[in-house]
């Protein structure tokens, strides 16, 4: 052996044989591959090439699964590097993007026996971003990885899968060199995917850290041509895997699927929710845990950690986690349990409510984290809380972390406090047909009649399930049903704003309940119960027919211009308008069916 000193002067020819004998050897061992990579005489850029086969039995020229150009540097060193960087001359980085690219190889030596080897592939993508990156420049610094020569599955992968990629790199797209400037490019995609290098590998973990250990290429399918296109070369810091598996604390559901999260080196961990991160080492669990935003996934990690606290067996899955001595640093078991209690106190006078909106927390005033005490000890204890408002009896809006709700508010005896209760859970309500009218003359009605389109979509405790209910429970009158129908079209604006179709059914249930007064006109009904159904579908032909009657009688021009707006005769429907007296006008502009007609 032929030992090689710092101060010598390394003959360079003994160091080029020495780099291509020893990246040719590795080759071979592979048994798939045969190098043709000459030393002395060469191709302007390229030192050779090298034949990759499917099988080790013969290499016949049909079995060829391709060849691959080739640039082999080597270099004496001192000491070996975890990663090489290596200065390469423009002029080759542009013959090889004609070519279709080529794998740049570099070998540290320290002596015959002691080498290392260096790679990095060359494709047309890569290639394009290094030549605009260089401008003027001769040169260009390229970082290369190591060659795993002692993992001959590894190495066949590699050059697999660079052929696999070139072939996906022939064509590229002229201004798209990253996702950023496919996002602005207007381009419709079908897809996006990425080579999986698959060569040896037959467990999923495994093709996982395969995909970690280096940058790949993401390719996008325009819509409307059958062809991939690189559009971007990433290194992913993590893989992150869903998997549909339970979560439970004494039978309790609390997360129905795990995120499996994969990082270099193959660390793997679980994530449950959005903000805890568990690993398992040596039957020891450890959290990362950082508090959640909203009130549902605050009581869920603190059901899971009061559980490990108590030594209750959390399940994932089949698997029972560790629980021995489980201590989360800088909490008490009492203090995370007596959290727990008043977050789920919250939970349940927000149901009580009727509210199915998450509570935000995070985003809180002191203001409103006092609001939002006062209700849920108001409510849940039944005791007077410190609200102030002028009179006896009221009700109001009041707002706390993105939640608005309606509530009774009744002055206690003493009158140093109020009594909080459900305005819509409200008993025996009246309203009178004219105004100065005595209560006792009015009729009854449910409390959402007193509601428009504007406080059905910014209240939280309007329960649409509860509104058919709470409508048919009161006594029928002539006057309610004038309100019920008038409920039911500030439900159409509603809808018109959030496309809810639940409330087409509300809508239909509401005036099927009013359709039974013989005192009601048929007209009324039926107009409205086709809006309803003209934002879902089509009208039916016997529908239509019913229409036409109404727009050549000579009877009420309201409904002539509301037979007009629903068989979509526009024209027509102008036509009446101008014909309407302004206060008339007026009325029909702030009916829902004037969003069938002008939009």
């Amino acid at each position: 052996m032929r030992k090689q000193k710092a101060e010598e002067s390394v003959n360079t020819e003994w160091v080029e044989r020495i780099a291509v004998n020893r990246l040719e050897n590795a080759l071979l061992s592979t048994g798939l591959v045969v190098p043709t990579i000459p030393t002395g005489d060469k191709v302007p850029s390229w030192d050779g090439e090298i034949s990759l086969y499917p099988s080790q039995i013969s290499f016949p020229k049909s079995e060829l699964v391709g060849r691959i150009p080739v640039q082999v540097k080597g270099t004496y060193v001192k000491e070996f590097q975890k990663k090489a960087v290596y200065q390469v001359d423009v002029a080759d980085l542009r013959n090889f993007f004609r070519d279709g690219g080529a794998i740049f190889f570099v070998v540290q030596i320290k002596t015959d026996e002691q080498y290392r080897i260096f790679y990095t592939p060359l494709l047309r993508f890569q290639l394009r971003r290094l030549l605009e990156q260089a401008g003027n420049q001769k040169t260009k610094q390229i970082t290369l990885e190591v060659f795993p020569i002692k993992d001959k599955s590894g190495m066949v992968r590699i050059l697999s899968d660079f052929l696999a990629n070139r072939e996906k790199q022939r064509t590229l797209l002229p201004n798209v060199k990253s996702l950023n400037d496919l996002a602005t490019s207007g381009m419709v995609i079908d897809r996006l995917g990425f080579s999986v290098p698959g060569f040896g590998l037959k467990r999923f973990d495994d093709v996982a850290d395969e995909l970690l250990q280096h940058p790949v290429c993401i390719y996008a399918k325009p819509s409307g041509v059958e062809a991939n296109f690189a559009v971007d070369l990433i290194r992913p810091e993590a893989i992150i895997t869903h998997q549909n598996m339970q979560v439970t604390v004494n039978g309790e559901v609390l997360y129905d699927q795990i995120d499996i999260i994969r990082k270099p080196g193959n660390i793997k961990s679980f994530q449950l929710g959005p903000g805890i991160i568990g690993t398992i080492s040596q039957n020891k669990l450890n959290f990362q845990y950082h508090s959640c935003d909203t009130l549902q996934e605050q009581i869920r990690q603190l059901r899971l950690f009061t559980a490990l606290m108590r030594g209750e067996p959390v399940e994932i899955g089949p698997l029972v986690l560790p629980y021995a001595d489980f201590k989360l640093t800088g909490h008490t078991q009492q203090e995370m349990e007596q959290r727990l209690s008043w977050l789920q106190t919250i939970a349940r006078v927000l149901k009580q409510l009727h509210v199915n909106k998450d509570l935000n927390l995070s985003k809180m005033t002191d203001e409103e984290y006092q609001k939002l005490r006062n209700v849920v000890i108001g409510i849940d204890k039944g005791v007077p809380v410190p609200f102030s408002f002028d009179g006896v009896l009221a009700y109001g809006k009041i707002e706390f972390g993105g939640i608005s709700v309606l509530l009774n508010l009744k002055k206690s005896e003493d009158g140093k406090g109020v009594y909080l209760s459900n305005f819509f859970d409200m008993e025996n309500l009246k309203m009178t047909a004219e105004a100065g009218q005595s209560p006792d003359d009015g009729f009854a009605i449910s409390p959402y009649i007193l509601m428009d389109a504007t406080l059905l979509s910014e209240l939280d405790n309007v329960d649409l399930n509860e509104i058919v209910p709470s409508v048919e429970k009161q006594p029928y009158s002539a006057p309610y049903g004038d309100k019920i129908i008038g409920l039911s079209l500030e439900l159409l604006k509603l809808y018109d704003q959030n496309k809810n179709a639940e409330i087409l059914d509300i809508c239909l249930e509401l005036l099927s309940f009013v359709g039974k007064d013989p005192d009601i006109p048929k007209e009324i009904i039926t107009i409205n119960c086709l809006q309803t159904e003209k934002r879902r579908r089509a009208l039916t032909a016997e529908e239509k027919k019913y229409l036409f009657t109404l727009k050549k009688s000579e009877g009420n021009i309201s409904y002539q211009f509301a037979a007009s707006i629903l068989l979509e005769s526009f024209q027509e429907a102008d036509l009446i308008y101008e014909q309407m007296g302004e206060e008339e006008r007026k009325l029909f502009d702030g009916y829902p069916i004037e969003n069938l007609w002008k939009n």
